[in-house]
């Protein structure tokens, strides 16, 4: 039974709504392919804007449960703050004592990739519930194979699936190619001395 398997939890925030939802597109091919559960409160702030997650406190995957407080922006905030205190905690214990008690925590670093698919990551995370902390946790080797699932999933609800829809169809009506732009809204503009 799926819903008896260990939880990985996801409780970093790297970046905003396009690497959230990258990061969790990842983790719904790992969930499928590893048959494994998978817990993202650290997209609290954009849960509200999908109908996967909106309902579901915890953002999980692939058992979303309609849950208490789910539409409460404060309490998404708390529970996530909450599952990272834990992290960090456990985090503060192996350094002190060389071990993480009764949960597992992996943090990667901003360019230290961990390949989801790895068969020994797979072993750990089906027996083990575990923390995670990073940005490049990636599973490519099966992306493709789930790439329907991941857009269903990650539509957002109305009315602004609707607004997009509408202006993709006007735009469409005026050319053959259509080419969609995402603009940054600042916050490049301070990272790394505005380099990027």
């Amino acid at each position: 039974d799926l819903a008896a398997l260990p939880m990985i939890v996801l409780v970093d925030k790297p970046g905003l709504l396009a690497n959230r939802l990258l990061l969790f597109a990842h983790f719904i091919v790992f969930a499928r392919q590893a048959r494994v559960n998978f817990c993202y409160p650290a997209f609290d702030e954009y849960a509200q804007f999908f109908e996967h997650t909106r309902g579901d406190l915890l953002c999980r995957f692939p058992h979303s449960k309609k849950t208490p407080f789910a539409g409460n922006p404060g309490v998404r905030s708390v529970v996530y703050q909450a599952f990272l205190f834990l992290a960090r905690l456990l985090l503060k214990c192996r350094k002190l004592v060389g071990f993480t008690p009764f949960l597992d925590v992996i943090e990667i670093g901003t360019t230290t990739e961990l390949d989801l698919a790895n068969h020994e990551f797979v072993k750990k995370a089906q027996t083990h519930s575990m923390l995670l902390l990073g940005w490049l946790f990636r599973e490519h080797v099966h992306f493709g194979r789930y790439a329907d699932e991941i857009r269903l999933l990650l539509t957002p609800v109305e009315p602004y699936f609707g607004t997009a829809a509408k202006v993709a169809r006007t735009a469409r009506q005026k050319g053959d190619v259509l080419v969609g732009i995402h603009i940054r809204r600042g916050d490049y503009r301070t990272f790394r001395q505005g380099t990027f």
